[in-house]
C-alpha cells in the first residue's frame, strides 16, 4: 500500500476485506468510475495479500456514472459471486438482483487550506451570505466537518442537510429534496465536488446562490449563473412544445437495475394518453446521441422522454434536433406548469 495512489483516497481496505472473508468469496467483480479504476490496483493487492487462499478477481473497465450504474451483465458473464462497487454509497432505489452489491466509499484525503477557505469566503462575502448549506459528492462529505469549523471561525453559520440512506451532506445528480428542505434558513449553498455535475444539479432547482468548490482544482464556481443558461434553453423549449401539434411520444426506459424505472414510465405513458398522445416505450442500456438518432429513425416521434437518467436530456441531450425531455419537464408541459421542476 505504498502506491501513492493508494494515499489520494480513503478506503476502508481491512472493513472489505473482512467482508470477503465473511462471505466466503472466490470470485469478485471490481467496478469503479473511471477517476477511480487507479485504486483497482491497492484494492486488489490488499484483498490478495489478506484474505489468503485461491481469489479470483476482475476489473470493469466499464464507465459507471453513479451508485445505480452497476456492471450486473460483466458480472453474469465472469460468474462473480458479489460486486465491489468503488466509489459511491448504497442507491436507495436500485433493484435489487441475485447478485449481492456491496458499495465501498472511496473519500478524497483532502482537507481545507488557508488558500481554500479564503477562495471560498470571498466568494461569499461578495453576495453577502452569512448562512450557508454545505454539502459534497460521496468522494467529499468527509470535508465538510472541517470546512463547517473553518467558516464557522470565519463568521458563517453553517447547515448540513441530513437523509435517511445518505451520508450527512452527501448529494446526488438525481436527488436534492434534503439540500431544498434548508432552503429557508440559509442565503447560498456551497458543494464540494469534482467538476460542475453536481453543484449544477443543485442550482437548476432552488431559488438560492449555488457555489461548486472543486478541491482537485482549487477554483470556486457560481453555478446559479451556469444554470440560469440551461434553465433559459429548458424553458423555451417547453413553451415552444404547449403550442406544438404533438401526436406521438417516445418514453425510454434505462435497463441497467438502477436506473429501470418501469412505475415511472407508465405514469407518463398513461399521463400522454390521458392527453391524447401515442405512445412508445422503448428499452436501452445506453443512451446518447448515436443511440437517440437509431430510435428516432425507427420511430419517427415528436418528442422523446428519459427515464433513466434526468442529467440525460439536460447534459448529453440538449442539441439533439428533436425534444428530449426529463420526466419533470414532460410534466410542465402536459399540466401547463411554468415553475422549472426537477429531477422528476
Amino acid at each position: 500500500m505504498e502506491n501513492s495512489v493508494c494515499n489520494l483516497y480513503l478506503v476502508d481496505y481491512g472493513s472489505l476485506a473482512q467482508l470477503v472473508i465473511r462471505e466466503g468469496y472466490r470470485r469478485l467483480l471490481i467496478q469503479a468510475p473511471d477517476g477511480l479504476k487507479p485504486l483497482y490496483s491497492c484494492i486488489t493487492s490488499f484483498l490478495t495479500n489478506e484474505v489468503g487462499g485461491y481469489l479470483e478477481i476482475y476489473l470493469s473497465s466499464s464507465p459507471t456514472y453513479g451508485a445505480c450504474d452497476i456492471a450486473y451483465d460483466e458480472a453474469l458473464r465472469t460468474s462473480s459471486e458479489a460486486i465491489i462497487h468503488v466509489g459511491h454509497t448504497r442507491y436507495p432505489w436500485l433493484t435489487r438482483s441475485s447478485i449481492p452489491v456491496h458499495y465501498i466509499p472511496a473519500f478524497y484525503n483532502w482537507t481545507p487550506s488557508a488558500e481554500d477557505i479564503d477562495l471560498i469566503v470571498k466568494a461569499l462575502h461578495e453576495i453577502k451570505a452569512r448562512n450557508i448549506g454545505i454539502l459534497a459528492s460521496t468522494q467529499h462529505v468527509q470535508s465538510l466537518s472541517k470546512l463547517s469549523e473553518f467558516l464557522t471561525n470565519k463568521g458563517f453559520e453553517t447547515i448540513t442537510p441530513r437523509e435517511e440512506g445518505f451520508l450527512d451532506g452527501q448529494v446526488i445528480g438525481c436527488y436534492y429534496k434534503h439540500a431544498e428542505r434548508i432552503s429557508n434558513k440559509i442565503d447560498a449553498y456551497l458543494v464540494v465536488s469534482g467538476g460542475l455535475f453536481h453543484p449544477l444539479g443543485l442550482a437548476l432547482i432552488v431559488d438560492k446562490y449555488v457555489f461548486g468548490y472543486d478541491p482537485y482544482r482549487r477554483t470556486i464556481w457560481n453555478a446559479t449563473s451556469y444554470a440560469k443558461k440551461i434553465l433559459v434553453k429548458r424553458l423555451y423549449l417547453i413553451s415552444k412544445l404547449k403550442y406544438s401539434s404533438i401526436k406521438e411520444i417516445c418514453i425510454i426506459l434505462g435497463s441497467k437495475p438502477g436506473q429501470f424505472r418501469i412505475d415511472l414510465a407508465r405514469r407518463i405513458g398513461e399521463e400522454a394518453l390521458m392527453s391524447g398522445f401515442k405512445i412508445h416505450y422503448v428499452v436501452s442500456d445506453k443512451l446518447d446521441f448515436d443511440r437517440m438518432v437509431a430510435i428516432d429513425n425507427a420511430l419517427k416521434s415528436n418528442i422523446y422522454v428519459v427515464t433513466s437518467c434526468p442529467r440525460i436530456p439536460i447534459d448529453d441531450l440538449s442539441d439533439f434536433y428533436k425534444p428530449v425531455l426529463t420526466p419533470g419537464e414532460f410534466y410542465m408541459l402536459v399540466h401547463g406548469v411554468d415553475k422549472y421542476v426537477y429531477p422528476w
